[in-house]
Formats: structure tokens, sequence, C-alpha cells
């Protein structure tokens, strides 16, 4: 769907390795780098708490499931 660059989060101590792609405002202080690790790891934990509590949302885009999904026997989607 077009040419995308590469984007993440670096530690700006890793700036001078040369890592191809990344934009300068991906690399990101000590602190703000481990801040935004932190904030990522509570959010998987919320959501694998989410999960196994069952609550798994069934919103198919458009409404429908497509004819090609094969996960029909699990689905909790009504067809």
């Amino acid at each position: 769907a077009g040419e995308r660059a590469a984007r993440g989060l670096l530690r700006r101590e890793s700036a001078d390795d040369g890592v191809p792609g990344f934009q300068k405002n991906d690399y990101l202080d000590e602190d703000a780098f481990w801040a935004q690790v932190d904030l990522a790891a509570e959010r998987a934990r919320g959501y694998a708490a989410r999960i196994r509590r069952g609550e798994v949302a069934t919103t198919p885009r458009g409404g429908s499931c497509p004819s090609w999904c094969e996960l029909g026997s699990m689905c909790r989607v009504k067809r």
C-alpha cells in the first residue's frame, strides 16, 4: 500500500549505531524510552487480562465476516 519508512522507538544512545531508516524523533532519552516500554507492558497485561475474562470484541469490518475467513468454528460472530 505504498512505501513506508521504518518507525519505532530507539534509545538515543544507540543513535550512533547507524540503524538505517529511522527518524530522529524515534530516538528517545533513557527515561522516555523506558516509560514507553512500561506503558506497552501495562497495556499488554491489561489486554491479556481482558482476554482471560472472555472480553473479546467481535466487530468485523463492515459488520459481517468476509467469505474467505476460516475461523467460523471458533468465532463468536453469528453467521
